[in-house]
């Protein structure tokens, strides 16, 4: 299968309802029973193929009833309005993970969501 070639990169921040470090990233029970975050990435440069993507930003809202690696997640997207058509579309093939590379954090997460 041929990928396309794609790049992002500038600052990200997130945060999450366990205690510092969350161990949810390590196969073990969230915090608070659930594991909610929220994460928010202004991308400087990228690129998906020939669709630039400098100057997007990008974030999200998840939610796991239990353990992340248990699955049944749930998540919500959010990218600039001044986004166009193209760039959105291909933000969207980037962040399902299903066709792009399979060991990106995009395609791990994404094996874990249902909603």
């Amino acid at each position: 299968m041929a990928y396309t070639d794609w790049m992002i990169s500038g600052p990200k921040n997130a945060s999450c309802n366990c205690n510092y470090g969350c161990p949810c990233e390590f196969r073990a029970i969230p915090t608070n029973d659930v594991c909610e975050g929220l994460e928010a990435h202004r991308i400087d440069e990228g690129w998906f193929g020939e669709v630039h993507l400098d100057g997007i930003i990008i974030g999200a809202r998840y939610r796991w009833p239990g353990p992340v690696h248990e699955g049944k997640g749930t998540v919500q997207g959010f990218i600039s309005q001044h986004a166009s058509e193209e760039q959105r579309n291909a933000l969207f093939t980037i962040f399902d993970g299903n066709e792009q590379e399979p060991t990106t954090a995009f395609s791990i997460y994404g094996s874990t969501i249902e909603t």
